[in-house]
């Protein structure tokens, strides 16, 4: 494994390919975010007095605050370990380091966003 790990990082990557995984995986994550896991609690639990007493529950807080970046991770190590298998260190190389990267990001989404909105203040 650790030796995998080494091809993995000492693999030449196609740039190009790094940043349309990159980009796409970050549209998937902000879309699912701010979009459609919202959407998709309101359609289930509408709004009103029981919504937000079953929005607040633990599950559901978990649910909303990292579905997203399950989600994201999981496609992107999916493809990961399936480019490995097929010996295409490359592009394994470029979903490992979205994943880091995109993990790192989601971290501070908070304050990048209250940064962005005092920037365009």
């Amino acid at each position: 494994m650790v030796q995998t790990v080494r091809e993995i990082l000492n693999a030449k990557t196609p740039l190009i390919h790094f940043l349309l995984i990159l980009v796409l995986s970050f549209l998937l994550c902000s879309s699912l975010y701010i979009l459609i896991i919202p959407i998709f609690y309101w359609f289930s639990f509408g709004e009103g007095e029981s919504a937000a007493r079953i929005a607040s529950l633990p599950l559901n807080t978990f649910i909303l605050n990292w579905a997203a970046l399950i989600v994201v991770l999981i496609i992107t190590f999916g493809r990961l370990k399936t480019n490995v298998k097929r010996d295409n260190l490359s592009k394994a190389k470029s979903y490992l380091l979205t994943g880091i990267i995109i993990t790192g990001l989601y971290f501070f989404r908070l304050v990048i966003g209250e940064s962005l909105i005092n920037l365009f203040q």
